[in-house]
């Protein structure tokens, strides 16, 4: 006879075979493995697609590339090969229009060439390259505009007719801004030239005076850590433009700006650049 000990195991455990059987599996949870996708993101994702196809249409290569870009960060590995095309094409476009800025500037067609040039930095807006050669055309024109000798008229077709020329005025205030917009960008040489030029030929140009004494100081202060010639050379010519330039005297350690009436006979006479 079963002794009571193994009867009470083998009715527990057929208690727990028939639980098992009768338990229904439907109310466990099961895990989901495939979330739905948000339906923003797909719309999004269909926009975009659209936006890159109609900018290739358009011709609009940089939009076109940046779109491709969009959808190549969204959908890794799916957008690749799209994105490649397009910025290949946006390079050979590129290069086209540097080729052709190049030709028209070697024959001396410096419009044309700005026109090319723009076109490059529409597509490639980083591109060193294109971005002096435009710096360089600027600063030409505004020599060629303003870096005029006083009394001097343009030459003319008509080289018999001779009238008298204007005289240079005074405070010119578009010539000052051109030579701010230069300092700004580093090119203090170019903007002290253009106010050198005004103050040579308009002597008693108050506004002039100090704005190249100004660009004198701050060039001083850009090249002091590199060429301490060049800036001291600088600080020099700005204390002949202006005596009292408390900046200037200053970096040179001089006294109060009150004695600086013997401050130009030590340095010499002031002798502007030559446009």
């Amino acid at each position: 006879m079963t002794p009571p000990s193994q009867r009470l195991a083998v009715m527990l455990l057929c208690a727990l075979l028939a639980a098992c059987e009768t338990t229904p599996t439907s109310s466990l949870p099961l895990p989901s493995l495939l979330a739905p996708e948000p339906e923003g993101l797909r719309a999004f994702e269909k926009q975009q697609r659209d936006q890159a196809l109609a900018f290739e249409q358009q011709g609009a290569l940089l939009e076109a590339t940046q779109a491709w870009e969009v959808l190549a960060l969204l959908r890794p590995g799916q957008y690749d090969e799209r994105l490649a095309a397009a910025q290949q094409r946006l390079d050979a476009k590129a290069k086209e229009h540097l080729v052709r800025a190049r030709q028209e500037q070697s024959r001396g067609e410096t419009a044309a060439a700005e026109q090319y040039y723009l076109g490059v930095m529409a597509l490639q807006p980083q591109n060193k390259e294109a971005a002096d050669a435009l710096r360089a055309i600027e600063r030409a024109r505004i020599r060629q505009e303003h870096l005029l000798k006083p009394g001097r008229v343009q030459p003319t077709a008509d080289t018999t007719a001779k009238r008298p020329a204007a005289p240079p005025a005074v405070s010119n205030p578009l010539l000052m801004e051109q030579a701010s917009n230069l300092a700004r960008q580093g090119d203090f040489n170019e903007a002290i030239d253009l106010m050198a030029g005004q103050l040579k030929a308009v002597p008693n140009d108050l506004a002039a005076r100090d704005l190249l004494a100004d660009l004198l100081y701050k060039k001083a202060q850009s090249v002091q850590g590199k060429d301490k010639e060049a800036a001291l050379a600088a600080l020099r010519r700005c204390l002949q433009v202006q005596p009292k330039h408390a900046g200037c005297r200053a970096m040179l350690g001089l006294a109060a700006p009150a004695a600086a009436a013997s401050a130009p006979t030590r340095l010499g006479t002031f002798s502007p650049a030559k446009p």
